[in-house]
């Protein structure tokens, strides 16, 4: 378990410096997430989940954490992992849209 536990911790801060790299931002993960029901990194307007494993259980983490997302009235992201292959994002196709439609506003005004 404790193995496990680190794997995820690492993976988390892994991405978070990814992130915060990329979209000069910090972004830090968020240690209270199991606690208060909140997504693995700290995302303004974004409830994210971090996944590391071989195994894709993508069913399994959506329908766990989802309704957490939408508790919260957030867009939700899993972003997943297998060793040696790259950060996948897995979104719904409505907050996908959502976003999206942000990005297309944003690139129009400058």
């Amino acid at each position: 378990m404790t193995h496990a536990r680190n794997k995820g911790l690492n993976a988390e801060r892994e991405l978070a410096k990814l992130l915060s790299n990329k979209l000069d931002i910090p972004i830090t993960n968020n240690l209270l997430s199991g606690i208060r029901g909140e997504g693995d990194l700290n995302t303004p307007g974004l409830h994210s989940e971090v996944k590391r494993q071989e195994i894709n259980k993508l069913d399994q983490w959506i329908s766990e954490e989802l309704p957490k997302a939408q508790k919260r009235k957030l867009p939700f992201a899993l972003f997943h992992k297998k060793n040696r292959k790259p950060w996948l994002v897995t979104m719904l196709l409505e907050d996908w849209i959502s976003f999206y439609e942000q990005y297309l506003n944003y690139s129009t005004e400058k």
